[in-house]
């Protein structure tokens, strides 16, 4: 196992648990007298889109292979 490899698996963890977190705190009641400070929605959106870059960069240590977007043409 690479190094890289295991920084972007911690990295995950560290994002999915962070993701957690936030629905914690999404699915708690809000307190009229204190108001909420974060943005946990946009902190879930933004943590969300990371996770899914780096299970993406992930799965490609994994297999050796860099993933590619498959361009369709017209016409073929």
């Amino acid at each position: 196992m690479s190094t890289e490899l295991i920084f972007t698996l911690v990295l995950l963890v560290a994002e999915l648990g962070l993701i957690a977190l936030c629905r914690v705190k999404l699915k708690q009641p809000p307190n009229p007298h204190r108001p909420r400070l974060m943005p946990y929605v946009a902190i879930t959106i933004m943590l969300s889109f990371g996770a899914m870059i780096t299970a993406a960069h992930s799965v490609s240590l994994i297999t050796g292979k860099q993933l590619l977007p498959k361009n369709k043409m017209k016409g073929q």
